[in-house]
Order: C-alpha cells, then sequence, then structure tokens
C-alpha cells in the first residue's frame, strides 16, 4: 500500500515503512515489464494522514507515467533487464529520463557503544563516492518485568537442548515486544539460528535471526522482526509467504516459540530467551564513520524515526513520512570494494542504543 504504517505496533516493528529506494526498484521492473500496479485498500483518510503515502505515490507515478507512455524502447528495458543491480529514474535536462544502477547493503548494529557490535562490513561495487546514508533508530529495553519465552541451559550446547515449547495458556506480551537472550558464538562462518514466535492464527510469524559466527558471549535485544529478509539463509523455505512477508501479529496470544539453526551451531550457547518491556530511545548527534572520513547530524532520533542523506541535504522522517531538514557536517566518502563503517550515537535514556545503518552506492547510467 505504498507506505505501510501499521499503527497496532511500534513503529517498524514487523510492518515495514516503504523507503524511496523500495519506490524506484518497483517502478523499474514495472517499467522493464510493463507491469501495472493496484492500491491495497486505499482511503482518504490514510492519504491525508500519512506524508509518506503522498511522497511515494509521487515518486511512484513519475514511472508509471513514463511506463504507459512507452517512453523507453524494448532495447532500452532490455538492457534495464539485463543490469544485476537495483535502478533508479533520474531526470536530464529538456525533461529527458534515463535509468542509473543502485546498489544498497543495510546491517543491524545491536549496540551503538560497543567498539565490535557498532561496526559493519560493506561493499561499493561502484568507483569511490559519497554513500547514500540512512540510518533508523530502534527501540530499546531496560530488561525489566521479565516473562520466560523458553528455558535453556547456558552451560550446554544449543542443539543438544529442547528448542521448540507450547504455551498450555497463551501469552501475553503486547506491552513485552523486546526478547533479550545472551549467546556464545562458535566462530564458524555460515552458522546461524532463527528464533521464530507463532500466534493463535497459524498464518502469523515473528522471526529474529541471529548469525552465531562471532566469538565470545554477546547480548541481543530483538524486537524488529527479520521475516523474510535473509533470503541466503533457509529458515523461509517451509513458510507461507504471508506469514512470513505480511501478517498483523497477535502479540496477546502467543503459542509456541522454536528456534531454528543452519549451518554448523556445534559450541553455540545461549541463555533462557525472556520477553520484556520495549521502550522508545533518543540518539543524539548520530555520526557515521568510514576509514578518517565521517558525517555527523545534529539532531536527537526518535525510536521509529530515521534519517536519509544524499550527500547535499539531510532530513529526518518520522513513522508517517513527515520530514524536517537538518544540519549535518561531512566529508564522507566510501572506497570501491569492501570497506568498514562505523555508526556512534548517544542515547540520552541511557538505554542500549539500537539502528540499522543503510548505505546506497550509485554506478553507471543505462545507455
Amino acid at each position: 500500500d505504498y507506505y505501510p504504517e501499521g499503527l497496532n505496533s511500534p513503529g517498524n516493528e514487523l510492518v515495514k515503512y516503504h523507503h524511496t529506494d523500495d519506490i524506484d526498484h518497483m517502478g523499474s521492473i514495472a517499467v522493464i515489464h510493463d507491469y501495472s500496479t493496484a492500491f491495497n485498500g486505499p482511503t482518504f483518510e490514510k492519504y491525508n494522514r500519512c506524508a509518506g503515502v503522498r511522497r511515494n505515490i509521487a515518486r511512484y507515478k513519475k514511472y508509471d507515467d513514463l511506463r504507459k507512455a512507452q517512453y523507453f524502447s524494448e532495447e532500452y528495458r532490455e538492457k534495464m533487464n539485463n543490469s544485476e543491480y537495483e535502478l533508479c529514474l533520474v531526470e536530464k535536462r529538456g525533461a529527458r529520463y534515463s535509468f542509473v544502477e543502485k546498489s544498497y547493503s543495510k546491517k543491524k548494529l545491536y549496540d551503538l557503544y560497543d567498539s565490535e557490535r557498532n561496526t559493519a562490513e560493506f561493499e561499493n561495487p561502484f568507483s569511490a563516492q559519497t554513500p547514500f546514508v540512512r540510518i533508523e533508530a530502534l527501540l530499546s529495553t531496560k530488561k525489566e518485568n521479565p516473562t520466560l519465552l523458553l528455558s535453556l541451559d547456558e552451560t550446554v550446547d544449543l542443539e543438544k537442548q529442547t528448542l521448540k515449547v507450547e504455551y498450555p495458556e497463551f501469552l501475553n506480551i503486547d506491552d513485552k515486544r523486546a526478547k533479550t537472550v545472551r549467546i556464545l558464538g562458535n566462530g564458524k562462518k555460515g552458522s546461524a539460528i532463527a528464533i521464530k514466535l507463532k500466534s493463535v492464527n497459524a498464518l502469523t510469524l515473528l522471526e529474529y535471526v541471529i548469525d552465531t559466527d562471532f566469538t565470545g558471549w554477546r547480548d541481543f535485544v530483538l524486537i524488529e522482526t527479520d521475516n523474510g529478509e535473509r533470503e541466503d539463509l533457509p529458515f523461509d523455505n517451509n513458510e507461507h509467504t504471508w506469514s512470513v512477508y505480511g501478517s498483523q501479529f497477535q502479540n496477546d496470544k502467543v503459542k509456541s516459540l522454536e528456534i531454528e539453526s543452519c549451518g554448523d551451531i556445534s559450541g553455540v550457547k545461549m541463555t533462557s530467551i525472556v520477553a520484556s518491556e520495549h521502550l522508545y530511545d533518543s540518539l543524539k548527534d548520530p555520526t557515521v564513520k568510514i576509514g578518517e572520513s565521517e558525517v555527523s547530524f545534529e539532531c536527537e532520533l526518535f525510536s521509529s524515526d530515521y534519517i536519509e542523506f544524499d550527500g547535499t541535504t539531510a532530513k529526518v522522517f518520522d513513522r508517517y513520512g513527515n520530514e524536517k531538514t537538518i544540519f549535518f557536517t561531512s566529508n564522507l566518502k566510501a572506497p570501491k570494494g569492501k570497506f568498514n563503517a562505523t555508526l556512534t550515537a548517544k542515547s540520552l535514556n541511557r538505554l542500549v542504543p539500537r539502528a540499522v545503518l543503510t548505505l546506497g552506492f550509485t554506478g553507471k547510467e543505462i545507455k
């Protein structure tokens, strides 16, 4: 529906926003294959309330107008289809249009205070450039008033324990969306687990994916779902599509929890999994660093809000897509190839600051 909101749950917990690059990707596919689209339950009330809907519809309309006008030749669309990257429409002088290649990479950072957890590897397949930056502020927790979800023995390998529980009565964790656990990784590449919760409706699912290829003990706060976001792993192969991508989970009627694994998880250990009260945080002055370069934003970023930086402007968006321009300083540069990027910020609520960092890169023009 161009900008799902999920007003009955914290922003971006299960129902993910449609960002501008999502619209660009959908629009480019529509142009390539001459596909039309239809609205899912449109209402004037939502259109008037949600700036994100208005922004995304206007953005997609540019693609759809050119598609219907058959602006791009069949030969050009074949070149688009042969590109290995995502594509974005660009307007040139004289009301002329073309597409450029885009590549995006998204990483969840579990602790912006921890030098081992606030850094991730990215890859720029194009030339060195100032990348597009998106920072999504996430909810956190004080781990108060916990409810036990699955009892585990942290001294015994995970693979040797019972990894599924059916609750005799439905659990109500509606005000406890934060699942917390401590995990001992085994350092083996490709090892991962998926924690899956199901509710009274068999088609609803909450999925949290954790790579266990690190070493030592690490704490995890799991709030935003990873439903359908790890195509490189086999966890969703047997799930109904709707349960993975778009179901409304009933947090007041949780009926089961199961841990699935892939790769070699020998040596992986875990504490018991509990659900605790989720809290909104506020991140002050988030800063992204790549080598000796950085971009720093002067703002307070509330959980469920996000920053977008295109190299010349920086804006904060709330969960409805309302925007405001913020001040920044930048000499940020991303080299060609693989590199590490670090995100730091201060939690004004004295919580563990968490965020999703997305970097985007621009390649060649399709001609």
